[in-house]
């Protein structure tokens, strides 16, 4: 069974919901309902199967949610045993299912401890951090993320820089043709 058919057995399992509330002591009642998932303290993300990523102690959205610790794998459930599924093989089979392009930050997340922006913030200017950026994402994947993959206000926010200064590069790659 691929990580894709086990993800649709895993929404309609109750038992995984509960294992993480009782474990990761995740209080599901008390998250505010937002369409944009993704904040600065929780760096959550929404991915089209429907799959919730998140960094180690960040809350559980609703049943059949999958958490991701940073430091280990993914926690999902299969007929109501607990699985653990290491980052690498996920980051394959939705590459496979032409997915990677959504599942960007499990690789920002993979990738944060060699990219030291600190350092670039004095080494280099907006347009290099970005293009620095996207070059290290893009290191993980077979079909090369571009600034509209990834978000103008993303973007912006992990390389420090304005969002006009993200939309400059993005329109001086794709005069180039690298888009």
């Amino acid at each position: 069974m691929d990580f894709l058919e086990f993800h649709e057995l895993a929404v309609q399992d109750d038992l995984f919901q509960t294992y993480l509330i009782r474990h990761l002591d995740a209080d599901v009642s008390s998250v505010w309902k937002k369409e944009r998932y993704f904040t600065r303290e929780h760096k959550v993300v929404y991915i089209k199967s429907g799959v919730f990523v998140c960094e180690e102690s960040s809350q559980i959205w609703k049943p059949g949610e999958y958490i991701y610790d940073m430091n280990k794998t993914i926690f999902s459930c299969e007929g109501g045993e607990v699985a653990e599924f290491d980052r690498e093989d996920i980051i394959c089979l939705l590459d496979q299912e032409n997915l990677l392009s959504n599942f960007y930050l499990l690789l920002v997340e993979q990738m944060s401890g060699h990219l030291n922006f600190a350092t670039l913030l004095f080494k280099s200017s907006p347009q290099q951090r970005i293009q620095r950026f996207l070059n290290e994402l893009n290191q993980y994947t077979e079909t090369p993320l571009h600034v509209d993959d990834v978000g103008v206000y993303r973007l912006s926010d992990w390389c420090y820089c304005s969002t006009n200064t993200v939309r400059a590069k993005r329109d001086q790659m794709m005069a180039a043709g690298i888009s």
